[in-house]
């Protein structure tokens, strides 16, 4: 690996205004998928469906989400349902006894709600999904743009 930051993709360089203040060339090998999104899996459970019908439709519409992030975009959309489950599992019961020692502590639903949004988060990220991801962004949406060339100088 290489030291220093991760280099980013040029579609998210582009969106955050370019490379006006680096010195460095973006790959011009980088491959560019089509801003399409993927099919949804059939085994997502009915949270996790619903986050997919959400989003995919905003970030297809963004140029963020491809054919090729099936798998990123999916992990994403299971955090988010796994956050809720925890969540609300939690709150029902947020501290819980002990069984061998009867010591009252933090019930196990807090901890995997965190580490389910902790999952989400890395994920909405890389996504443009948080408003400090967000601000860096310029968006240009792809649907509802002229086919005409002049029309959108």
């Amino acid at each position: 690996m290489k030291p220093g930051p991760r280099p980013q993709p040029s579609k998210v360089i582009d969106l955050k205004g370019g490379r006006k203040h680096t010195h460095r060339e973006g790959n011009k090998n980088e491959p560019t998928p089509e801003a399409k999104a993927p099919p949804m899996p059939k085994d997502l459970d009915a949270v996790a469906q619903t986050e997919w019908k959400r989003m995919a439709p905003i970030l297809e519409r963004l140029g963020v989400l491809t054919e090729i992030d099936h798998g990123m975009f999916e992990a994403m959309c299971i955090s988010y349902a796994e956050w809720i489950k925890y969540t609300k599992m939690a709150q029902k019961s947020p501290i819980v006894k002990a069984p061998k020692t009867g010591y009252i502590q933090v019930s196990p639903f807090v901890t995997l709600a965190d580490k389910s949004l902790k999952s989400y988060m890395k994920i909405a990220v890389e996504f443009g999904l948080t408003p400090s991801s967000r601000s860096r962004i310029s968006a240009n949406p792809t649907k509802g743009k002229s086919d005409n060339p002049w029309e959108n100088l």
